[in-house]
């Protein structure tokens, strides 16, 4: 709207001017002082201006770049074992702080949440509000299922049906990923048939055990520290201990580097760089073009014409 109407203003300030300039000068004088030329110089000047203002692009270059947006879905278990206490101030709100401390960093990615014992159950959908799966994070609690045992068939199941339908509905090449959190106590059946169902449609698995091997017992309420701990038939407290081999096996299987949290450890770090090597995989890179804002060159033009319409001015008659 500012362009046109600038440019109106110019032109009837050439055609009031004109008769005015004439009587200043002599013909002569008038014709060499070429007003019309004048006026379509500083026109095109104030419309270099305003295309500087608009900050134009363009391409400059190319280059190849990995293609960041993963779709990553956090298998996280609820079983009673969870509430152990080796790890402050449980295992199961290690693992909340610990994904708190993941999630922001994982922008772009598309983040879901499925909470097992001896089911499993999509706490969360694949989502990119990193900000609602935080959200879904917090109402994690081992309170959400009767069943207290342990199956990573019944977890690594619905994550495969979610991913399989993911593809069927937007068919891109997003890196999948399942992150299992567990202090692997697995009762369930073998899954060797889903390991191969998930290498099919190109998923990996990360595993990592919460707890230790010297475990702790487990509280009647975890909500109340004073309840006491189970105690077996015999009397004893039930101890539950960290259960590494069942982990690491689930981890070879795909290739991926087994990551234990314990307080005497590091917390996620290895696991945030398996994932972001994910990501630069020849696979998951494109050429993305390069383009500059390039507003100097027409602000450049424009200074010039305008500068040289102010020597454009007739000499006055004697």
């Amino acid at each position: 709207m500012g362009l046109p109407v600038s440019l109106g203003l110019i032109y009837l300030v050439f055609k009031r001017s004109k008769g005015m300039i004439r009587s200043w000068f002599s013909e002569e004088q008038y014709e060499r002082s070429t007003p019309f030329t004048k006026m379509v110089v500083r026109m095109l000047g104030l419309l270099l201006v305003f295309v500087a203002l608009l900050g134009p692009f363009w391409l400059t270059d190319e280059r190849e770049v990995p293609r960041v947006g993963r779709d990553i879905f956090f298998l996280i278990d609820l079983s009673a074992s969870m509430n152990a206490g080796d790890i402050k101030p449980t295992r199961l709100e290690k693992v909340h702080r610990e994904l708190r401390r993941l999630l922001p960093k994982l922008e772009g990615d598309r983040v879901g949440i499925i909470a097992f014992t001896d089911v499993g159950y999509v706490q969360c959908p694949l989502t990119e509000d990193l900000s609602a799966a935080s959200t879904y994070l917090e109402l994690l609690s081992t309170d959400q299922f009767a069943q207290q045992g342990t199956q990573f068939r019944a977890a690594l199941s619905v994550a495969l049906d979610r991913f399989q339908s993911q593809a069927e509905s937007h068919p891109d090449r997003r890196a999948r990923v399942i992150v299992l959190f567990s202090d692997g106590e697995d009762h369930g059946d073998t899954y060797a048939s889903l390991i191969q169902r998930l290498h099919q449609i190109g998923v990996a698995v990360f595993a990592v055990g919460v707890g230790t091997p010297e475990g702790a017992p487990l509280p009647i309420d975890p909500a109340n520290p004073q309840s006491g701990y189970l105690r077996g038939e015999d009397g004893k407290m039930v101890i539950s201990h960290l259960e590494e081999s069942s982990m690491r096996e689930l981890a070879s299987e795909f290739g991926t580097m087994y990551v234990r949290i314990a307080d005497d450890r590091q917390h996620l770090e290895e696991l945030e760089e398996q994932l972001y090597s994910m990501s630069s995989s020849p696979l998951e890179r494109n050429m993305q073009a390069v383009a500059g804002n390039q507003f100097q060159v027409p602000l450049f033009f424009a200074i010039v014409l305008l500068l040289g319409s102010m020597f454009m001015m007739p000499i006055r008659k004697e």
